[in-house]
């Protein structure tokens, strides 16, 4: 016996033997199965998998999208018949409350990044069957900043082939919470007041690793023509105050710096320098010390010059977001 291959024929010696035909493979082969059940895979307890659907916030599926080991959900997809071995599934997501035909799925396209999308074409996801009736399906999930949010989306077996309609998709639903920032830590020099002309190294903390996939991931834009994607990758919105004391090298880059987590203590880091204004003199940078007037018989002490402080502020966003959560701040003594 032959192991079924999806749209394909073995031939043997003596006779042609056709593989099993896979559903939905083309125009006239068996039709697509139905989704019955769906569930959440619980790597905690894989033989108890968490509802779909929950009644309270302790069943719920939590993610934190973006993180390492949280920042995707895998759906149990039960279906109404068996599906041989090897045979491809092709799934579709929709929003919950919008039509399957035709319609743009706007929260399903901002919840769900995918990898390196083609101009123009539609998404599917695809499973491998496994002679079962059972499937499973991981999905990453988008960064979110500043709040949680309960993502409310269906998933139904669909067909490559144009005319083909998915089968009544299944609703399921998750909590996803926000990556925070942490702390924002002085490297080098940890201390010291720093003078013109030097660097300061920062280390940025998220309170969770950071997983690097979300790089490669895309997400349509909101209210976008189809062809409109933003990456998801996460960035540190920051400001510089008195802003012409300090930059980021080099200069003129824009007021944000991709989170990139390169370091074994899972920072991102960024050189500060230190750029004090020549001449003329702010009031908060270089006061030079005040030479007093001389009064006979009167000793008056010269003030000694001021230092000043320089803040650097940093919050989370993505281009697709904007910045979110909570804005940490740093004050950096200056000579």
């Amino acid at each position: 016996m032959f192991k079924p291959l999806s749209m394909s024929i073995v031939l043997t010696g003596v006779a042609g033997s056709v593989a099993a035909v896979c559903p939905g493979d083309y125009n006239g082969a068996p039709p697509l199965p139905a989704v019955t059940h769906v569930e959440f895979y619980n790597p905690a307890a894989p033989s108890k998998p968490l509802p779909a659907v929950a009644n309270n916030e302790t069943d719920r599926m939590q993610v934190t999208g973006g993180v390492v080991g949280k920042g995707s959900v895998t759906l149990v997809v039960t279906l109404s018949a068996d599906i041989a071995m090897d045979c491809e599934l092709n799934f579709q997501l929709f929003d919950a409350g919008t039509s399957i035909n035709g319609q743009r799925q706007e929260e399903t396209d901002m919840v769900f990044p995918m990898g390196h999308p083609s101009v123009g074409a539609r998404w599917y996801l695809r499973a491998t069957a496994t002679g079962t009736n059972k499937v499973k399906v991981t999905l990453p999930v988008a960064i979110r900043l500043g709040n949680s949010a309960i993502h409310r989306h269906r998933i139904g077996l669909s067909s490559l082939h144009v005319g083909h309609t998915p089968e009544t998709p299944q609703t399921f639903e998750f909590r996803n919470n926000p990556i925070r920032i942490k702390e924002i830590r002085r490297i080098s020099p940890a201390g010291a007041a720093v003078s013109d002309g030097q660097r300061v190294e920062l280390a940025v903390y998220l309170e969770e690793p950071l997983d690097t996939m979300t790089y490669a991931y895309k997400l349509k834009r909101p209210g976008s023509r189809a062809t409109e994607y933003t990456d998801n990758a996460l960035r540190i919105q920051y400001t510089i105050s008195p802003s012409d004391a300090a930059y980021v090298p080099p200069r003129g880059t824009p007021d944000y710096l991709y989170f990139r987590p390169e370091f074994a203590d899972g920072s991102s880091r960024t050189g500060l320098m230190i750029d004090l204004p020549d001449a003329p003199a702010t009031k908060d940078l270089k006061k030079k010390a005040e030479t007093p007037t001389p009064v006979p018989g009167r000793l008056i002490l010269a003030k000694p010059a001021q230092s000043t402080t320089i803040t650097f502020t940093a919050q989370l966003s993505t281009h697709h977001t904007g910045p979110g959560g909570p804005t940490l701040t740093l004050q950096i003594p200056v000579n």
